[in-house]
């Protein structure tokens, strides 16, 4: 990567290297072809590696990984910084920089090149009709109405019914190969990357008669949101796990314009 290319992007940061211009160099880089995120990994790593045995870097903090975090932070600061930096005889005064943050812009580029693991307790989908394919299965089928609690193994998946104890809430397979799908794709592995510090716990619920949308039953301020799905369009769906990512896409897009961050790419799997 030529060197004016390599600062440019740099400049993305706003010459500090924190979790917002972080986020902002992700999503330029997210649009980038993969050998230019390569060649900028590349490219910072050098100068990295350059910087982290430097008399700039101030004693206390050399010979530690905080030492290339300090490193990040001067990169972050702009080309006039580094070059300081690389003439520096003397070690910079660790207080003038913000650099506690700076760690995260060591791994931007490799965050959006290598899959990123979704954590599906943050991703949910729940059966809440009784109208279910197959392969959706139901807690209660293996429970002995006379004595629920008793036959229920381990009692951790009480959590799986609801109060009424007659429909089970039905965990879906096609859930884990609808997220699969999403973090194939580089657009979402670069959105998923910069809101992760802001994730929550997305739950779609499939009902009867349901408006498709966001459900005033969650709860925004614990992070928690809700998005009502009509049974009827996912069982009528030719193709569920496309169907499924379709409606995950949808949910994080409502949730995404509800709470204000920015909007998720479009389902990779639809043109």
């Amino acid at each position: 990567m030529r060197s004016a290319e390599f600062w440019d992007l740099i400049d993305v940061l706003g010459g500090t290297a924190d979790e917002e211009s972080v986020a902002r160099l992700g999503e330029r880089l997210g649009g980038l072809p993969a050998r230019t995120v390569e060649a900028f990994g590349t490219a910072l790593d050098e100068r990295i590696d350059v910087l982290a045995e430097s008399p700039a870097i101030p004693e206390e903090l050399r010979y530690s990984e905080t030492a290339e975090w300090f490193a990040a932070a001067i990169i972050a600061a702009g080309r006039p910084a580094y070059e300081k930096a690389r003439r520096a005889h003397a070690p910079f005064d660790a207080d003038d920089w913000g650099f506690e943050e700076a760690e995260d812009l060591l791994v931007v580029g490799e965050n959006i090149l290598e899959p990123v693991e979704i954590e599906l307790d943050g991703v949910q989908v729940e059966w809440l009709s009784a109208q279910r394919p197959d392969e959706v299965g139901d807690p209660l089928d293996a429970i002995d109405a006379a004595d629920p609690l008793d036959a229920i193994d381990p009692p951790a998946e009480v959590d799986a019914l609801d109060a009424d104890w007659d429909v089970g809430v039905g965990t879906d397979p096609q859930v884990a190969s609808a997220v699969a799908d999403l973090t194939q794709a580089r657009t979402w592995r670069s959105w998923f990357c910069t809101q992760s510090t802001r994730a929550g716990v997305v739950c779609v619920s499939v009902e009867d008669d349901a408006e498709t949308g966001l459900n005033e039953s969650g709860r925004p301020a614990a992070r928690e949101y809700r998005y009502a799905v009509p049974v009827e369009r996912l069982l009528a769906a030719a193709d569920r796990r496309a169907e499924m990512r379709a409606v995950l896409v949808e949910a994080w897009t409502a949730v995404a314009d509800s709470v204000g961050w920015k909007a998720p790419p479009p389902d990779p799997g639809r043109r």
